[in-house]
C-alpha cells in the first residue's frame, strides 16, 4: 500500500512527458500525420531531403529556432534535432547558458552521458576568445549519451547536444535524438550504392 501510494505521489509530481511519454510527445515510428497533430506547427517537407520534416515556428520546447523530423514511410521518426539560434558576446555567455541549461535537464532525465568541454589553443584559451575558438573549431561544447538503462523505455539510440559558432556573436545548439533503427536505416541506405 504504501508503495502504491509513492508511485501515485511520483506521478502527481512529475509530468508525465519524463515518464515515456516520449520527447514533447514524440515517439519512434510515429507518422508524419501523428507528428502534425501534436503542437509543433507548420511542417513542411524538405526539398532536397524528402526524409527531412521541418518546422519553423514551433510553441514548444521554448525558444527554439528550428525542429527537424527525420520520418520514413517504413519505419515513421527515426530522429529529432532541435536547433537554437542564439545571439552572443565574445564570451559565450548565451551559448553556455543554454547549453548549460539544456544539459543540466537531459542528464538528470537520460543519465550522466559525456561532456566535452575543451579548447586545442593556449592562444585561444582566455574568456574573451570563447566564440573565436568554437568559430574556428579550436573548441568543442558537446555532451553525448548513448548509454541507456536496459529497459530504455524511449527507444534512443543515441542523444547529442551540440554547439556550432556562425560567427563571433551568433551560434547555433543542436539537441540530436537518434531512435533505435536510424542507424540500421543509414547503414541499409548506403548499401544500396
Amino acid at each position: 500500500m504504501k508503495r502504491i501510494i509513492v508511485l501515485c505521489l511520483l506521478a502527481i509530481c512529475f509530468p508525465s512527458e519524463s515518464f515515456s511519454e516520449g520527447i514533447f510527445g514524440l515517439k519512434k515510428g510515429m507518422s508524419i500525420d501523428e507528428i502534425r497533430a501534436l503542437d509543433f506547427g507548420a511542417i513542411r517537407q524538405d526539398s532536397d531531403e524528402p526524409e527531412w520534416w521541418i518546422a519553423n515556428e514551433s510553441k514548444q520546447p521554448k525558444d527554439v529556432s528550428q525542429i527537424r523530423f527525420f520520418v520514413t514511410p517504413k519505419d515513421g521518426l527515426l530522429r529529432v534535432l532541435f536547433i537554437w539560434s542564439i545571439q552572443t558576446n565574445a564570451f559565450g555567455d548565451s551559448v553556455n547558458r543554454k547549453f548549460n541549461e539544456l544539459h543540466g535537464i537531459l542528464a538528470k532525465k537520460y543519465g550522466k552521458g559525456k561532456k566535452y568541454d575543451s579548447v586545442d589553443s593556449v592562444l585561444l584559451s582566455d574568456p574573451e576568445y570563447w566564440m573565436i575558438g568554437l568559430l574556428k573549431r579550436k573548441r568543442r561544447l558537446d555532451w553525448f549519451q548513448t548509454d541507456f538503462d536496459d529497459i530504455n523505455k524511449w527507444n534512443l539510440h543515441a542523444i547529442g547536444l551540440t554547439t556550432k559558432a556562425l560567427s563571433e556573436e551568433e551560434a547555433l545548439l543542436f539537441l540530436d535524438y537518434e531512435f533505435q533503427g536510424m542507424s540500421e536505416y543509414i547503414s541499409k541506405e548506403a548499401s544500396q550504392f
